[in-house]
């Protein structure tokens, strides 16, 4: 009824849809067996709908069929129908003439029926049956690999540069860009995954993590591409950790631990001995936790990695703290704080702050521990 309302632009329009409906052969793309009289009044009602369609909105509407079957944001459908939506059209020398041409094609749609948009009219979605059919047409057609690469771009920039909760909301075209990507483009395989990580880690995603890790894992080495293997079972290493599974976690970052020293990856190394020095540090491993975190450290202040150093001099004031030697735990606490300060890291920051307030809990001065989880506690916020 919506498709047909789309059509009508006044009730005189009604009796020739219906001549029309009652005429329209079946496109044969939605048949399912026992119901074909149905079948053939839905896809005659969809057919007649596309058909009164120019060739370029026909052509937009089949595109639609790569988004998965839930939300998906108006940015991402000019990404795939490859529109500049913000070029005003008509006088070419004013510019004036009112919105682009993915502007009007959604209005069209929308109009139509063939498209929902939400009430904020950034989002879209498409009625399960329009988004089946979209898709058949993309494939009888031979366009869906185009139009599925633009879809898989779109979602592999957006989920690294958006915030936790827009990507949480598309997370279903973000699965949907990285399974094409799997099955299509593997050479863009470690680009999606290092884009996306840090949200599946984020979330506590860590099984969707760990199956795209060893999906990467297996196109690396299947290429010799030794580096990326390096840091991909280091990576491996830390979901393992968060999971919980610490001898599975030190069984990968030594193998990347090899890896790195093999192929010379200094920076690399570094991280990955802080790692394990983090999973001994877990397992009440402490003096092996120090050896690590000093091996990592040398390194780190080789290469100049400053970011991981400051990780690390936090580490090893825990393992002192734990140790119940407070003032070594502050004088790597204070160094670590420098060093986060220094790179502007505000969340890390506010935990040093936090460890810091921690031991002067702990030694009685509750005076100096309140102002330090004071600071610590407007970081976080």
């Amino acid at each position: 009824l919506e498709l047909i309302y789309g059509l009508a632009d006044s009730p005189s329009d009604l009796p020739s849809l219906a001549t029309q409906l009652r005429t329209q052969p079946a496109l044969d793309l939605l048949k399912l067996p026992g119901e074909e009289k149905r079948e053939r009044s839905v896809e005659a009602c969809l057919a007649l709908s596309y058909n009164a369609l120019d060739p370029d909105l026909q052509r937009r509407f089949r595109a639609l069929g790569v988004f998965a079957p839930s939300a998906f944001d108006k940015d991402a459908i000019f990404g795939v129908w490859a529109d500049d939506s913000l070029l005003p059209v008509g006088d070419p020398l004013t510019g004036a003439g009112g919105p682009g041409v993915g502007e009007k094609s959604l209005h069209r749609l929308t109009r139509r029926h063939l498209l929902t948009p939400a009430p904020d009219g950034l989002t879209f979605t498409q009625h399960p049956l329009l988004h089946a059919y979209a898709l058949a047409l993309l494939h009888r057609a031979d366009e869906h690999n185009t139009y599925a690469a633009r879809h898989a771009d779109y979602y592999r920039r957006f989920a690294k540069d958006k915030n936790w909760r827009d990507v949480e909301e598309m997370f279903g075209q973000v699965e949907q860009g990285w399974e094409w990507v799997r099955a299509h483009a593997p050479d863009q395989l470690i680009n999606t995954l290092f884009a996306i990580q840090k949200f599946l880690r984020l979330r506590g995603r860590q099984n969707v993590l760990l199956n795209w890790l060893n999906v990467s894992l297996q196109y690396t080495r299947s290429m010799n591409d030794s580096k990326t293997t390096g840091s991909l079972l280091n990576n491996l290493g830390a979901v393992y950790n968060a999971l919980g599974q610490q001898a599975n976690a030190l069984d990968y970052y030594r193998q990347a631990l090899a890896i790195m020293r093999e192929v010379g990856d200094r920076g690399g190394e570094g991280t990955t001995l802080n790692n394990i020095g983090r999973v001994c540090d877990a397992l009440g491993q402490k003096e092996e936790a120090l050896d690590y975190y000093q091996q990592a450290l040398e390194i780190l202040r080789e290469v100049g990695d400053r970011g991981v150093e400051g990780t690390t001099l936090n580490n090893i004031g825990l393992v002192y703290n734990a140790l119940e030697q407070k003032a070594k735990a502050l004088d790597y606490y204070q160094q670590a704080l420098g060093i986060v300060r220094e790179l502007g890291n505000r969340s890390g920051e506010g935990t040093t702050l936090n460890n810091i307030g921690g031991v002067y809990d702990a030694l009685g001065q509750k005076e100096e521990a309140l102002d330090y989880f004071g600071q610590a506690l407007a970081i976080m916020r």
